[in-house]
């Protein structure tokens, strides 16, 4: 009968041992404290702010990273923009404007610089004596024999007004075709051939050196000197 409970009592306390060594396994262990945190008396922050539904955080935007270029470099955009310019300066550019121009032979009158198209002109010889055709208008000096054709001569300076003087190693005779018919004009020299802007050529005044309207297509600046554009149409008009 003892040993019977002694053996309870026994398998009692060896029951009890057992929950209490499982018991103690189960909790977790406690922390061990750092003397920093015992010592601190400042609250424990969470590391990731918390926004609360209520009271919502304001949220300021970041600005955006920006770096300056230096001036050699604007410079070298500037360059770039001016040869690449817009799709509607480019187009303009590569179309571009055909000036149109008059070609014109430049010749003296009286120390007037006249014109005449280079279209008109078969061509400039030395001056000949003309031979005098009586009955004839003032203006007509003669005529001359140019490779069998005979071609007649108005004497420029009596045909605009000018004073008449002596035909000399610089005079010349332009001789000028109009279909089939050859006619020539008797001038001081000439000078050169320059290609005239047509947008540049203006109407004339008849005042301009005392030279009548009908004989003057236009006027236009070359270089500082002003060039006169006959209308030959009128010029060579023969009465």
């Amino acid at each position: 009968m003892v040993d019977m409970v002694e053996a309870r009592k026994r398998a009692k306390k060896k029951a009890e041992e057992q929950q209490a060594s499982e018991k103690d396994a189960g909790s977790p262990q406690a922390k061990p404290v750092l003397r920093s945190e015992s010592a601190s008396s400042e609250p424990v922050t969470a590391y990731f702010p918390v926004e609360t539904p209520h009271q919502p955080e304001e949220q300021k935007a970041e600005p955006i990273p920006t770096e300056s270029l230096p001036e050699d470099q604007v410079d070298y955009l500037q360059k770039l923009l001016m040869e690449h310019p817009d799709d509607e300066d480019a187009e303009a550019a590569a179309q571009p404007i055909v000036e149109e121009k008059l070609e014109v032979l430049v010749f003296q009158l009286g120390g007037e610089n006249y014109g005449l198209d280079i279209l008109q002109i078969a061509e400039i010889i030395r001056f000949v004596e003309p031979t005098e055709i009586p009955n004839t208008a003032a203006h007509l000096d003669g005529i001359i024999s140019l490779r069998g054709r005979m071609v007649p001569v108005i004497n420029g300076r009596k045909r605009l007004g000018h004073e008449l003087r002596i035909p000399d190693r610089k005079s010349r005779i332009i001789v000028l075709q109009d279909d089939t018919q050859l006619q020539g004009i008797l001038v001081d020299s000439t000078t050169q051939v320059v290609k005239l802007p047509k947008a540049n050529i203006e109407p004339t005044p008849p005042v301009v050196v005392g030279v009548d309207a009908e004989f003057i297509e236009g006027v236009c600046e070359y270089r500082n000197q002003l060039i006169i554009l006959l209308r030959l149409e009128n010029f060579l008009q023969i009465e």
